[in-house]
C-alpha cells in the first residue's frame, strides 16, 4: 500500500492513479470532480462526480481497459491524498 500526493487545478483534469483499487482523500478547499476513463477528459469538461473537501472514496479500476482515474476542481488548485493498494 502507497500513498501519494497530487496536485490538481481548477483549469485541468490531472491523473489521480491507474492503479486497480485505492482510495482517495479531497484535501482541497472545493468539491473534487471525479471521473474515470480511458483517456484524459478535455480541460473544458467540467462535469464529473462530486467529492466534497475532506470527503474520501474507494476505488476499482478495470486495468484492462487501461482506466484511469482523473480529477480537478473548478476553481482552485489543490492537494488529493491518493492510496494505492
Amino acid at each position: 500500500m502507497a500513498s501519494k500526493i497530487v496536485q490538481v487545478s481548477g483549469t485541468d483534469w490531472t491523473e489521480l492513479s491507474a492503479a486497480e483499487k485505492g482510495c482517495f482523500e479531497n484535501q482541497t478547499s472545493d468539491p473534487l470532480l471525479y471521473w474515470v476513463a480511458a483517456a484524459k477528459p478535455a480541460a473544458t469538461v467540467v462535469k464529473g462526480h462530486s467529492l466534497s473537501q475532506f470527503a474520501d472514496k474507494g476505488f476499482q479500476l478495470n486495468t484492462s481497459s487501461a482506466m484511469k482515474l482523473y480529477g480537478r476542481t473548478l476553481s482552485v488548485a489543490g492537494d488529493v491524498i491518493v492510496t494505492e493498494y
